[in-house]
């Protein structure tokens, strides 16, 4: 298996949360017509006019790399025509239950999906929950309509799932940049299923190294790992987003048990194998922890790297550089923030750390999250 760059563990309520978000009070599904011939109903043709009011996900280990989605809809059922089969008194409440893959890909042109395309989805069964204006199902019409969508269920489904089409993520290359920079390769991610969570990776190009493996959240959570060999392009990135412009100097992140490395050069003038790269580097090792709902980032180790002289100099650099860890050098970050569900979403996803490692491989975090 190859490295992951990037990895998350989504938990089931956490989905099922955004799911619940997304579809709010309704979502408007353009209504569709089907012609269908029956045993002793004949030929029927119905119209269908449905509002989707609820999509939930299970997860499942023994589904493989799908997830079970139950999709509730309220509507009209129409018939035209000449039909043997009474008009519905009111609104038709259905159930449709199906096995969908979800589709994560980083594509060769830059952009990157994250979507279930409920039309290559496998229907389980879809069934008629009730009808308005009928309070038993020993109703004759009730009957009939339990027997129609037993029957003509799978079709339904198709046209409806027709109509929805792909729901999920899509970036342009633009807003996918990122992933370039981390190092993900271009390709599907690696999809498992456990019972209650999914992990999602993100392979990683040749190069890049570490292993993202996030750990499983509890509740309503996510879990987050990013390898150690893209940490470089993520502080890069944070830093210069911070001061609005790119840093004018090389910083590389390294990870070690419990610490962060880093080391900043000036940039080369001349870029070339052929001459040694003689920069003295600052570097630094930093413990982030978290302490009272924050992140604590605190300065253990602080000293200059010189080239050209012998190795015994720079380790006395480093041992004098470790007292910097007596003295009380540290800067707290907030543990939480507030984010969009996703690009152009007017709902804020309120996100908390609540756990953080710091490993060879990588960085790894588990995320409490809220609507």
């Amino acid at each position: 298996m190859a490295g992951w760059a990037l990895s998350t563990v989504v938990s089931e309520a956490f989905l099922n949360a955004i799911a619940a978000e997304g579809v709010g009070d309704g979502v408007e599904v353009a209504g569709f017509r089907q012609a269908f011939n029956l045993p002793m109903l004949g030929a029927l043709d119905l119209g269908v006019d449905l509002r989707i009011v609820e999509v939930s996900f299970g997860m499942h280990a023994h589904h493989g790399d799908r997830l079970h989605a139950v999709i509730r809809a309220s509507g009209f059922v129409h018939l035209h025509g000449d039909t043997p089969m009474p008009a519905f008194p009111g609104a038709a409440h259905v159930r449709g239950e199906v096995l969908v893959r979800p589709r994560i890909e980083r594509f060769a042109d830059g952009t990157f999906v994250a979507v279930l395309d409920l039309r290559d989805s496998e229907l389980m069964g879809m069934a008629l929950e009730g009808i308005d204006g009928i309070e038993t199902d020993a109703d004759a019409v009730a009957q009939m309509g339990q027997m129609l969508f037993a029957a003509v269920g799978g079709e339904l489904f198709s046209g409806l799932a027709a109509e929805l089409g792909t729901v999920g993520l899509e970036l342009d290359d633009e807003h996918a940049a990122f992933l370039d920079e981390l190092g993900v390769a271009v390709g599907p991610a690696e999809i498992e299923m456990h019972d209650g969570a999914m992990t999602v990776g993100l392979p990683s190009n040749l190069g890049v190294s570490g292993h993202a493996e996030a750990e499983r959240p509890g509740g309503n959570g996510l879990a987050v790992a990013i390898a150690a060999g893209s940490l470089t392009a993520l502080i890069n990135r944070l830093v210069s987003d911070s001061l609005g412009m790119a840093i004018p100097a090389d910083l590389d992140v390294t990870a070690s048990e419990g610490r962060v490395g880093g080391r900043m050069r000036n940039q080369r003038l001349v870029d070339s194998p052929l001459l040694p790269d003689l920069r003295p580097a600052v570097r630094t090792t930093v413990r982030p922890r978290l302490v009272d709902g924050s992140i604590e980032l605190s300065l253990r180790e602080a000293w200059l790297e010189l080239p050209l002289v012998p190795a015994p100099i720079n380790r006395l650099n480093r041992w004098i550089g470790g007292v910097a860890s007596r003295a009380p050098l540290s800067v707290s970050i907030p543990a939480q923030a507030e984010l969009p569900v996703r690009p152009g979403s007017d709902a804020a996803l309120r996100v908390e750390v609540t756990d953080l490692s710091i490993r060879p491989d990588g960085i790894a975090l588990v995320i409490d999250a809220s609507l």
